[in-house]
């Protein structure tokens, strides 16, 4: 566990048939690694449904979780050989010669890629109406690619991520990414910035399937045994800054 998430009981209201709960939590991380504490914007009032089960989550707590992970260095991250991750291609110079232009001369096409990633900035989320309702904001994401002999570039991408959730699929998340790149250091020369940009959108695009294997290797369950949730919603609060799950109770 890298983050402590903390939840307590604010208030508690009771009335002929309904009860609500107010719930103040916070996300702390196990160590820091960046130091720079997190916003605290206000998160508003949710507009409460009919519905048997409406569980508000307010988008400033997801960016609290956000900025947690990012403050303990969890988004700092080493990809080569003997990494665990599985990414679905094969990361080499060859895959990014053409970006990779003079940059990777006289490197065998076949040398394995090197990736690390370097955020600067923590990760920030918002709340849109929509089938996506929960935005992700990654800005200042530096990627340097290189091999076992040094670094051949440095990239700043930025990425916006739309996040839905598919109960009539058991649970299962559904995600729209928006990446954007800039080079930004070129330590071995120059590259073909408008090529070396393409390769890294589409391997961005690859976002999506990763997170969601990473939540099968750890064994994630989305929908606890025993509940049908194949009726639920994950819906946007019209007028307030919250992720509603509504859940029906009946048949």
């Amino acid at each position: 566990t890298i983050v402590d998430l903390g939840l307590k009981i604010r208030s508690v209201g009771v009335g002929a048939n309904s009860l609500d709960l107010e719930l103040a939590a916070t996300a702390i991380p196990r160590q820091i690694v960046h130091p720079e504490s997190a916003a605290r914007p206000e998160a508003g009032i949710p507009t409460l449904s009919n519905e048997d089960i409406d569980l508000a989550l307010s988008g400033n707590f997801i960016g609290r979780i956000l900025h947690a992970a990012w403050a303990s260095g969890a988004l700092d991250f080493s990809l080569d050989e003997s990494s665990e991750l599985d990414l679905p291609l094969n990361l080499t110079v060859g895959f990014m010669a053409q970006g990779l232009g003079p940059a990777a001369a006289g490197i065998d096409p076949q040398t394995p890629l090197t990736l690390r990633t370097r955020p600067l900035l923590p990760p920030t989320a918002h709340v849109e109406v929509g089938d996506k309702p929960l935005v992700v904001d990654v800005g200042d994401l530096l990627l340097d690619f290189g091999t076992a002999d040094g670094p051949l570039v440095t990239v700043a991408l930025n990425l916006i991520i739309r996040v839905g959730v598919d109960f009539a699929n058991e649970g299962a998340l559904a995600m729209e990414v928006e990446a954007h790149v800039d080079v930004h250091e070129t330590p071995r020369g120059p590259v073909n910035a408008r090529q070396l940009e393409q390769s890294i959108v589409a391997i961005a695009g690859l976002v999506p399937g990763l997170l969601a294997g990473a939540a099968d290797a750890e064994g994630a369950d989305p929908v606890p045994g025993g509940f049908d949730l194949s009726g639920a919603a994950f819906e946007a609060d019209e007028f307030a800054p919250f992720i509603h799950v509504l859940i029906p109770l009946g048949p």
